[in-house]
């Protein structure tokens, strides 16, 4: 027989994933985590536990081959709570595995044992209640000598179809194996968990005659992460980092150097919320940025840009081009630099929303505003647009905000807007008042949430209904047109 080119090799040495993470994933069951990993990892369907209700969890010990000198290679390099994981190359004629290692497996406190192969000594395997999965059982007994010294020890393999490293960690119930990547275990355990805790909540509701619709709408963001930008002018984004939090949600700040201080007042208030300095209009500060947020905590679920300049106009003819590429920068590019940040954790876990603050000015122009800021507003409308399309398979949404005649900081800021054009402002908006930073919060929060799920690719405009009819459609002296 033709040998592996990896047959004969014994990696005496492994990473495994970390106890902690293996014990959070002992509380789970595939199918949540299976659709965290976005529906891949798991093993062929003929994979299944020999009797009902086995359970394993831990990382893994691979065996190239059903060679019994192979397997007790990896059984010696086993430590207590590893999987065995052998790639049997879907032999089903003949057993590769019984009761007697398996009690060998259980004087060393190993976690159980899948076989991509056959097995025998059922009775035996279940007398002795250790948790093994196969593709089937059969009488035969394995002839060894067939193969002597093929196999390996440690090396990648692919058991039921899927790529299994050593110290992945492998997951198995009565549903069947999940196999997760080392590496990646770590970064969505939290959000597992969120997901669980959320489902248990929705059960409950259930068990208590709550409408299945009514108990979705009842969950919060309570386990998710939001990275929030443009938080430290005291408008819109500090509401919607408060809201975020408010509602359970871990929520990382950002601002720029002179935000500090007001950055610092916010999080100091809610155990929620933190902050970090970066220019996400400069490349590395915003990838910088996500990074950080997501060693931190393990993922990155929501990402809500809200950072723009607050330039004084200038006239087309006068614009120059440093305060035009400055606008573009911090508006368009740092959307772009975030997303593409945080795009490879959202996918990860399976979930993510993207939320972009834009402007009506993006529609209708601006008067106080350059042309720049316009044209990157309208910039990040494309953008959702694209990432809505290629991000919609991965349970991520995106979406944009235009908000309109707000009252906040910003607008008030060198005597821009005062009360009296406020009022002004009033009585042109159906809806009777000016939007405020609330008003904003409250709308990225519910696109944030699980209650927007099928909600993706829009840009929703919050102006009171400023744009539905101009004031020169307004009655004269009272009198409607006929």
């Amino acid at each position: 027989m033709e040998r592996h080119p990896l047959q004969g090799r014994v990696i005496t040495t492994i990473d495994r994933v970390d106890p902690e993470t293996v014990a959070a994933f002992q509380q789970f069951y595939t199918g949540i985590v299976l659709d965290t990993l976005g529906k891949h990892g798991a093993m062929h369907v003929d994979i299944a536990p020999l009797s009902p209700g086995m359970k394993l969890c831990g990382p893994a010990v691979t065996a190239l081959g059903p060679d019994l000198t192979v397997r007790r290679m990896a059984l010696d390099l086993a430590e207590p709570g590893d999987v065995l994981v052998v790639a049997a190359g879907d032999v089903r004629d003949y057993a590769c595995f019984g009761d007697g290692t398996a009690s060998r497996m259980l004087r060393k406190s190993l976690a159980g044992a899948v076989i991509d192969g056959a097995t025998r000594d059922a009775a035996g395997l279940r007398a002795l209640g250790f948790p093994t999965f196969s593709r089937g059982v059969t009488a035969r007994n394995y002839h060894y000598p067939a193969y002597g010294d093929h196999g390996a020890v440690n090396v990648p393999v692919v058991c039921g179809g899927t790529v299994v490293e050593p110290g992945d960690l492998i997951l198995g119930d009565d549903d069947g194996i999940v196999v997760v990547p080392r590496a990646v275990a770590p970064r969505i355990r939290d959000v597992v968990a969120a997901k669980l805790a959320d489902e248990r909540s929705l059960r409950s509701g259930w068990t208590a005659g709550v409408r299945m619709t009514t108990a979705y709408e009842s969950s919060t963001l309570a386990g998710r992460v939001a990275v929030v930008t443009g938080a430290g002018g005291g408008g819109s984004g500090e509401a919607i980092a408060r809201t975020l939090a408010g509602q359970g949600a871990t929520v990382v700040m950002n601002g720029l150097p002179r935000h500090e201080k007001t950055l610092s007042r916010v999080a100091s208030q809610n155990p929620n919320l933190s902050y970090e300095l970066a220019d996400v209009g400069v490349e590395n500060q915003a990838s910088a940025l996500v990074a950080k947020v997501a060693a931190r905590h393990g993922r990155a679920d929501i990402l809500v840009h809200n950072a723009a300049g607050s330039r004084p106009y200038q006239a087309v003819d006068e614009l120059d081009t440093t305060s035009w590429r400055d606008d573009l920068a911090t508006i368009l590019d740092g959307g772009f630099f975030l997303t593409r940040a945080a795009a490879p954790y959202m996918r990860a876990a399976g979930f993510g929303r993207i939320v972009f603050v834009s402007s009506s000015a993006a529609f209708r122009g601006a008067r106080g505003r350059s042309a720049a800021y316009a044209a990157a507003k309208a910039g990040l409308h494309g953008l959702v647009v694209q990432l809505a399309l290629e991000l919609g398979p991965f349970g991520i949404t995106a979406n944009a905000v235009a908000p309109s005649q707000l009252d906040t900081p910003r607008v008030r800021r060198g005597g821009r807007r005062d009360d009296t054009s406020m009022r002004q402002y009033a009585r042109s908006i159906p809806a009777g008042r000016p939007g405020n930073a609330a008003d904003v919060a409250g709308v990225v929060a519910f696109l944030a949430s699980t209650q927007a799920r099928y909600l993706t690719g829009q840009v929703i405009r919050l102006d009171g209904g400023s744009a539905l009819a101009s004031p020169a459609t307004n009655p004269v002296n009272g009198v409607r047109p006929s």
